[in-house]
């Protein structure tokens, strides 16, 4: 019989002889035990899931969407709003460097771990090119854009969300500029708002991230 094991981590082998539950270890009744090491065997990553963890951390495009007015001059970027503020999503024009204009569908999403989703090999989806990309329709709390916003991507901030229109249970977010218009987010093609630590509306690279805890990384929250 085969056992596909899916966590992680170091294991224990056990032969249950008389099929009683008890791991038997005296003279009259004995079990089987592989341990040699003090260790079964051990589950880890294989190389090729490494490549590509080093691959998708190098390639994201990290930057603050969320804004907190609907003027260009009159806001900042910020990541903690109450339940009566509308939160908006505006772009720093040095970051649209690289032909970064044109169509973009502005996605608000329901937070995802950084670790476990955005960063995470396992979530990448077939097909796409680059670093790959994950599938994010399933999160999607609302589109702003219904058709892709055309021109300049740092137009007039747009409304991403009334605080008193969240879902209730819902009180983080991240933000996607998805310019597929996909349903894709396309790691180095993309933005990606998940930098909760930053004011700005600049670039941030995934190292960046790395003093930080999955828990203090994501687009912004509700108080």
């Amino acid at each position: 019989m085969r056992t596909v094991i899916a966590l992680l981590g170091i294991y224990d082998v056990l032969v249950d002889v008389d099929r009683n539950g008890t791991f038997d270890h005296g003279f009259s009744a004995k079990d089987g035990a592989d341990g040699e090491g003090k260790v079964g065997f051990t589950l880890q990553y294989g190389a090729a899931w490494l490549r590509t963890k080093l691959a998708m951390t190098s390639k994201h495009l990290l930057v603050n969407l969320a804004y907190s007015s609907s003027s260009r001059s009159g806001g900042t970027w910020s990541n903690s709003y109450s339940s009566a503020d509308s939160i908006y999503s505006y772009v720093n024009p040095p970051v649209q460097s690289g032909g970064k204009h044109g169509y973009v569908v502005k996605l608000l999403l329901k937070h995802q771990s950084w670790s476990q989703f955005w960063n995470n090999p396992d979530s990448l989806a077939a097909g796409g090119s680059g670093a790959g990309r994950i599938a994010i329709s399933d999160h999607v709390v609302q589109n702003t854009g219904g058709t892709p916003q055309q021109g300049c991507t740092n137009s007039p901030p747009v409304k991403l969300l009334n605080g008193q229109m969240a879902p209730a249970n819902q009180r983080r977010f991240d933000v996607v500029f998805d310019y597929g218009n996909d349903g894709y987010y396309d790691i180095g093609v993309d933005f990606l708002d998940v930098v909760a630590d930053r004011t700005d509306g600049t670039l941030v690279t995934a190292k960046d991230l790395e003093t930080m805890s999955d828990d203090q990384i994501y687009g912004f929250e509700l108080q």
